[in-house]
C-alpha cells in the first residue's frame, strides 16, 4: 500500500541526541525524519483503530509484527523526489548565492546544477590503508546538503548515462517557525521553574512525504499523528508508481541508499570484509572499489511499551545517510540477479530493515 501524508500544520522531528529542559535552551531538529518515525505512526495508526489488540504490542500476537516499510520519498511541486546521491555535486564556481523570495505559505522554486563525480585509478592515500579508488572532478566541488533530485534524474543516474542534472534542496520548500515553549507539571498543572526552551517548528510548502508498506490493513484515508508533537496529518492511499530498476552489464554496479542504513561495521556493511573489501551478500561474490558516504545520522527513539507497558529507549545507533553510493565490482555473470538481489531491498542491518532503514537501488557505472 502506498500513502501520501499531507500535514495540517507545523512538524517538529527530534534528532537523536538526548535533551535535558534547565541544561538546555535549544531544541535540535532534523528533517526528513527516519523511517522509524513513520514506521510507528502507522504502528500508532492501526492500534487506534484496534484498540483491543494493543494488549498485544511487542508479543508474538502483535498484529503489527510484519510491518514492513519498502519506499519513501517525496512529492514536491507534483513531482516525486529522493534523496541525492552523494556523487552529485556541485561545481563552487557555479554555486547559486542568490536567496529565493519568500512569502508565507509560498515558495518560488529554486534550482542547482550538480555534476556525477569521475573514479580515478589512483587510490585514496590514508593511514589506514590504500585499497579504496578515489573520486573526482576536473574543478572544485562541494556537496549540496539535503538536495533531492527528480524520480526521472534517478532513473538516468542509475542507469549511467546522467552526467549532470539539476537538484533542488528540501529546506527551500519549508518554511521554519520558532515556538518558546515551557515543561509543565502534569500532576499540578504549573509550569516548573526553569525548564523554558525552544524548538524550531517546520511548515512544509507544497510537500508531501509518500510511504509504501506493507504487513498491516489500515483505511484508505484518514488522519494520523506525526512528530515529536503529535501533529495531526492528511493521509491518502495513492496509485502505486513504476518501480526503479535498471540494466546492468560489465559485472559493475553501485548500491545507492535511499534511507539512512545502520550497519554493525559503522560505514561498511557486515558482509564487506574491512582489509580486503571484498565479500559475498546472498551467493554473489563481489568487491568494493570505492564509496561517497556523508556524515552519519544518530538513530534511537522509544517503542511503544516493554514488559511493565511503558515506552522504553531505543539503543542510540549512528547510520550511514540517504544519498550513500557505494561502487562494487563482481565475477557473476548474471547481471540480473545483482538487481533481483538487491533493487528495493533494505540492507540495514541490527533488524531495523522492516522500518524502512537501508533501502537501496542498483545502478550501473563506467
Amino acid at each position: 500500500m502506498l500513502i501520501k501524508i499531507t500535514p495540517f500544520d507545523t512538524l517538529f522531528f527530534r534528532d537523536g541526541k538526548p535533551f535535558n529542559m534547565g541544561d538546555e535552551t535549544w531544541t535540535d531538529g532534523i528533517f526528513p525524519p527516519y523511517p522509524s518515525v513513520f514506521y510507528g505512526a502507522l504502528r500508532t495508526l492501526y492500534f487506534a483503530n484496534h484498540i483491543d489488540e494493543f494488549k498485544k504490542v511487542n508479543t508474538e500476537e502483535d498484529p503489527t509484527k510484519n510491518l514492513k516499510i519498502k519506499n519513501i520519498f517525496y512529492r514536491i511541486h507534483g513531482c516525486n523526489f529522493y534523496p541525492i546521491p552523494l556523487d552529485l555535486v556541485e561545481i563552487k564556481s557555479k554555486k547559486q548565492t542568490n536567496t529565493p523570495e519568500k512569502e508565507y505559505g509560498k515558495e518560488y522554486e529554486r534550482e542547482y546544477e550538480v555534476v556525477n563525480l569521475k573514479i580515478s585509478e589512483q587510490k585514496i592515500i590514508s593511514s589506514k590503508d590504500e585499497k579504496l579508488n578515489m573520486l573526482y572532478y576536473d574543478d572544485e566541488v562541494m556537496g549540496l546538503d539535503d538536495g533531492v533530485i527528480s524520480k526521472g534524474d534517478l532513473h538516468e543516474y542509475l542507469a549511467g548515462k546522467l552526467e549532470n542534472a539539476t537538484a533542488e534542496k528540501i529546506s527551500d520548500n519549508i518554511k521554519k517557525e520558532s515556538k518558546i515553549s515551557i515543561k509543565k507539571d502534569r500532576l499540578k498543572g504549573n509550569s516548573e521553574d526553569g525548564k523554558l526552551y525552544r524548538l524550531d517548528l517546520l511548515r512544509l510548502v507544497d510537500f508531501d512525504i509518500c510511504v509504501e508498506f506493507e504487513g498491516i490493513d489500515i483505511p484508505d484515508r484518514g488522519y494520523l499523528k506525526i512528530g515529536g508533537e503529535n501533529k495531526a496529518a492528511y493521509y491518502m492511499r495513492i496509485d502505486k508508481y513504476p518501480g526503479i530498476s535498471s540494466k546492468l552489464k560489465d559485472g559493475k554496479f553501485k548500491l545507492y541508499i535511499n534511507t539512512p542504513a545502520i550497519f554493525k561495521k559503522g560505514w561498511l556493511p557486515e558482509w564487506v570484509d574491512s582489509n580486503t573489501y571484498e565479500g559475498n551478500f546472498k551467493g554473489i561474490n563481489l568487491k568494493l572499489i570505492t564509496a561517497a558516504v556523508g556524515r552519519y545520522n544518530l538513530i534511537g527513539g522509544f517503542s511503544m511499551k516493554d514488559k511493565n507497558g511503558l515506552p522504553y529507549p531505543k539503543p542510540m545507533r549512528r547510520a550511514v545517510p540517504a544519498g550513500s553510493v557505494y561502487y562494487f565490482e563482481t565475477d557473476e555473470k548474471d547481471m540480473d540477479k545483482i538487481v533481483n538481489t538487491f533493487n528495493g531491498v533494505s540492507i540495514s542491518e541490527f533488524d531495523t530493515s522492516k522500518e524502512g532503514f537501508g533501502i537501496c537501488y542498483v545502478g550501473g557505472w563506467k
